[in-house]
């Protein structure tokens, strides 16, 4: 049995609705991965010469470094190095500086903004 709305558009091409763009969710997927990828390569870059420089200076392995300057959790950084087979102390000591610089740094960043506008 065929569908009464179906027989009416089939007859009048103008009433026909568009045809959707054929995509799969899977494309939609890679194509917001792809920028997000080229968003956060220069970061990627910047955190992987930095650790560079830093094994250079402290005689210590670039992948540790890369995890230990790498923004993200602790505990995934963490776990990423001990399945790594990598110093997972190192790695969650150099985090919590992290965390600790930028917690402390936003208190004396607001502080110093509310002294500016206080001023003016």
């Amino acid at each position: 049995m065929t569908d009464v709305c179906t027989q009416k558009q089939l007859r009048d091409p103008e009433r026909a609705p568009a045809p959707a763009p054929v995509t799969s969710n899977g494309d939609f997927i890679a194509n917001a991965r792809s920028r997000r990828n080229k968003a956060v390569a220069p970061y990627a870059l910047a955190t992987g010469l930095l650790a560079a420089l830093y094994a250079l200076l402290l005689a210590l392995p670039v992948p540790t470094m890369f995890l230990a300057l790498a923004p993200g959790g602790i505990a995934e950084m963490a776990l990423t190095g001990k399945v790594l087979g990598l110093d997972a102390a190192l790695i969650t000591g150099f985090q919590l500086v992290r965390i600790l610089m930028v917690t402390l740094g936003a208190a004396m960043a607001c502080r110093m903004f509310e002294r500016l506008v206080s001023q003016s």
